[in-house]
């Protein structure tokens, strides 16, 4: 697979990975590759693993191919969430965090944990009001998930919220303080819809 891809250049590197960027069959792709360490073997096949699950959900970039050690997927075009948020206006805000909300109750329904949603500054990319989470290299099965929650308070954290109101976007957060701990108890669709509502 990787003979096949052209243009091959390094785009970032982390504590666990490096991404290389390049062209296969004239599609712009990314490659995640192991870094040496031994005790982070499991990472891209767990990555993989749920991304077979979530892309036929339409979350995260389509994976293309996978190995023990690195595996093919879509490059993500588009703009950091807080980014958005900083240069957007309040329609197109609401309307983004609706479908950011949405991708988490699927998440939360699938009983899988992404862990970064309540800071995830690097994991949500936005492109023409199109939502794409990315990196799920840390995922794990649980009952009792958090992505909404999480996601909630990232959007009520103070700096956040200080930009939102900047946009005129003004949440009663004590109701939807509430509305989340229903959530937490039931995961249902009427509990989500009624946070989901606020917005």
């Amino acid at each position: 697979m990787l003979n096949k891809i052209k243009s091959k250049k390094p785009f970032s590197k982390g504590k666990r990975s490096v991404i290389y960027i390049g062209y296969l069959k004239n599609k712009k792709i990314a490659i995640k590759k192991l870094n040496k360490r031994k005790d982070i073997k499991h990472i891209i096949n767990n990555e993989a693993n749920y991304l077979k699950i979530l892309n036929k959900q339409n979350i995260g970039p389509s994976l293309i191919y996978s190995t023990k050690t690195y595996m093919v997927y879509e490059f993500i075009e588009g703009i950091r969430i807080e980014t958005f948020l900083e240069k957007e206006t309040g329609e197109k805000i609401k309307n983004v965090i609706k479908k950011v909300l949405d991708q988490c109750y699927i998440l939360d329904r699938l009983g899988i944990n992404k862990l970064e949603m309540n800071n995830p500054y690097k994991h949500i990319l936005i492109n023409k009001n199109k939502v794409k989470m990315i990196d799920f290299e840390r995922c794990y099965q649980t009952e009792k998930p958090k992505n909404l929650t999480q996601f909630i308070s990232y959007l009520t954290s103070k700096r956040i919220s200080g930009m939102l109101k900047d946009k005129k976007i003004r949440i009663n957060t004590k109701k939807l303080i509430s509305l989340c701990k229903k959530y937490k108890k039931d995961y249902s669709k009427i509990s989500f819809n009624k946070i989901k509502d606020l917005w």
